[in-house]
């Protein structure tokens, strides 16, 4: 027992210390954090709170009517996306609860589905599709497959069990329709212990990009202001929506660096940047004097309202 011990020290000595040949090959973490990020926007369309109606095939040939609800957001920071689908029965009670996340490895130009239901878990390959996406999981001979189909704020979503040389044969179905917007998961984050105010000066530095707070008053949009225009694109596949965007205003006011936090497929992101990059701002503050800090923006595209913007 004490040998293996020892061992297990060892091993974890050798890998924590440097290693120049992994430091020189291993990937840059913001690359893929910015690969990450661009592949979810494709799947944008998820985003938001769900509700509608479901049906289930069950074990003895019964079908189980649902009201079924999904709430849908991106995580860290947009890499990746949380799904959490809950099935209702007649008298309220919750009879089917799962949890997904998507993700897409830049190495392998893939994306996977981590799938919690009923007890059980699994990894499974995902495929964006022009106006959805597919998922399958490999049962034996067979393979079951779900089908999504989301245009024009509703989700319709089949399973079928596939087997070679054999009609699909359809076990689930749901249709949805979009309630609104969603801030899950990523409200309630834990935030630090505010910086204390007397220190704040300390902080002051060039390069340094602040978020507002108690002592950084946040940037101003001043008029007037373009809004984003929609493309030809969006506007033939109806795409509407949230478009969250983040810029870093500087000291002067001007718009810096403006990145995707959440975005919206056929051109939008792009129409959504450049409209942002030609507002201009008064500057955020910090014991009065101007700063370089971040500002967000939520942009609501909507093919009957072009100028909703909070």
């Amino acid at each position: 027992m004490a040998r293996r011990i020892r061992l297990a020290l060892l091993i974890v000595l050798v890998f924590a210390l440097p290693n120049p040949t992994l430091a020189q090959s291993a990937p840059d973490s913001e690359k893929l954090l910015a690969d990450q990020r661009a592949a979810m926007t494709v799947l944008a369309s998820m985003d938001g709170v769900w509700e509608g109606s479901a049906w289930l095939l069950l074990p003895d040939g019964s079908r189980s009517n649902l009201t079924q609800t999904e709430r849908v957001g991106p995580f860290l920071d947009g890499a990746v996306k949380m799904v959490e689908g809950r099935g209702y029965g007649d008298n309220g009670e919750v009879v089917f609860n799962a949890l997904g996340i998507i993700s897409f490895d830049p190495a392998e130009g893939a994306y996977q589905m981590r799938s919690y239901a009923q007890g059980r878990q699994g990894d499974f390959p995902l495929t964006p599709t022009d106006d959805g996406f597919t998922w399958e999981i490999p049962a034996g001979p067979a393979t079951i497959r779900y089908t999504a189909t989301i245009h024009a704020g509703t989700w319709q979503e089949v399973g079928e069990r596939i087997v070679e040389g054999q009609e699909p044969f359809r076990f689930f179905e749901m249709k949805l329709r979009r309630l609104g917007d969603s801030d899950w998961p990523t409200a309630g984050a834990v935030e630090p212990a505010a910086r204390p105010k007397e220190r704040a000066s300390e902080h002051r530095a060039e390069g340094h990009i602040y978020d507002p707070s108690d002592e950084v008053t946040p940037p101003r949009r001043l008029d007037p202001w373009s809004f984003p225009q929609y493309t030809r694109a969006a506007r033939k596949n109806r795409v509407e929506g949230a478009i969250i965007l983040q810029a870093v205003i500087d000291e002067r006011g001007n718009v810096g660096n403006v990145k995707v936090l959440r975005g919206l497929p056929h051109g939008l992101n792009k129409s959504a940047i450049q409209a942002v990059k030609g507002w201009r701002f008064e500057p955020a503050k910090q014991d009065g004097q101007p700063v370089e800090a971040h500002y967000n923006v939520t942009i609501n595209m909507s093919l009957s309202d072009l100028d909703n913007l909070p």
